[in-house]
């Protein structure tokens, strides 16, 4: 991964747009979307399609780029006058200032690339290919977007208005992930109402029990590990492993899970997994051959923690035959 994903607040903070061209406007059309105080700098307006009535939150800066006042809370910067001269030039000003900048068309003097964004505010989704395929990321927004309900930003600010509650109302850990699981299955509610009152019905059912999921992965292969084990990964809050298996694998669990190998722990196996079934902890114990069984040989853990998710065994290479020829004499 060459470019790290990243999102910023724009909340009380300037961007600057370098230029006042077509490819200006495009950013443009962007930021106004944003809280950011948006500083246009040019020295005149160009493009028609450039209008700054109704847009308090621009301010158009009629100056040479490269010598114009710049505000002291820069986030980020878009070098877009049309001439990559300038543009290049641009960002060497703004990189000598600690400005993140992107000049339009040249990765190589840019801090950062603008993704394809899906917008359902507050949801958005970047989909980046680190400038190698921009064609591709349009095509995959394209897709996303099909599968997305317009309305799903409504949901998600519903959802922000239960946080406080549920934060009061439930522990921290598996107890309010199993609610919000819960609240985005269930069919979506239409007002802060409908919202909480579908909260109080799923939140008696928001306390789960402690689980262990004994997963086994045989080949190894992140693609070829079933269904069942990719959810249990995702649902875990402590993940313990056999050394040797591949990262793209590991990178299944969620990031706050704990992962441990069998190798770094301070007591038995048999002995961590009982104490954290102890703790309500859901627990992903996670063997490389495909069945996992051996990991808890002789344990006595009731059946009713236990699920058992067995893996593909990694296939054996097949020998080429060896032709036989007849000699002739």
């Amino acid at each position: 991964m060459q470019a790290f994903p990243l999102f910023l607040s724009t909340t009380g903070r300037s961007v600057l747009i370098f230029g006042a061209g077509s490819e200006a406007a495009a950013k443009l059309r962007l930021l106004v979307k944003t809280q950011a105080s948006i500083w246009l700098i040019a020295p005149e307006i160009e493009s028609a399609e450039i209008d700054l009535a109704g847009q308090p939150q621009v301010k158009h800066i009629a100056a040479d780029p490269l010598s114009a006042p710049l505000p002291s809370d820069a986030l980020f910067a878009y070098a877009a006058t049309g001439d990559r001269a300038q543009d290049a030039a641009i960002a060497q000003r703004m990189r000598a200032l600690g400005i993140l900048v992107c000049a339009a068309d040249q990765p190589e003097v840019s801090d950062f690339i603008t993704p394809a964004l899906v917008d359902r505010d507050p949801v958005v989704i970047a989909i980046g290919t680190e400038g190698s395929a921009p064609m591709l990321a349009r095509k995959i927004k394209a897709q996303v977007e099909a599968l997305l309900p317009s309305a799903l930003g409504d949901v998600a600010r519903l959802a922000r208005g239960l946080r406080p509650w549920v934060a009061e109302t439930l522990a921290p850990g598996r107890a309010r992930r199993s609610f919000w699981q819960a609240f985005f299955a269930a069919p979506a509610p239409q007002s802060p109402r409908q919202a909480q009152a579908l909260a109080q019905a799923l939140v008696q059912n928001a306390k789960p029990n402690a689980h262990l999921s004994l997963i086994g992965t045989g080949s190894a292969d992140p693609e070829l590990l079933p269904l069942k084990a990719r959810r249990a990964l995702d649902e875990a809050d402590a993940v313990i492993f056999e050394p040797g298996l591949p990262l793209p694998l590991l990178e299944l669990a969620r990031r706050e899970a704990e992962l441990l190998p069998i190798s770094a722990l301070s007591r038995s196996l048999d002995e961590e997994v009982q104490v954290r079934l102890a703790a309500g902890q859901a627990l992903a114990l996670v063997s490389r051959q495909a069945d996992p069984r051996a990991l808890l040989a002789g344990s006595q853990l009731p059946q009713s923690h236990l699920d058992i998710i067995p893996g593909l065994a990694a296939l054996t290479p097949v020998q080429p035959r060896q032709a036989r020829f007849a000699h002739q004499v």
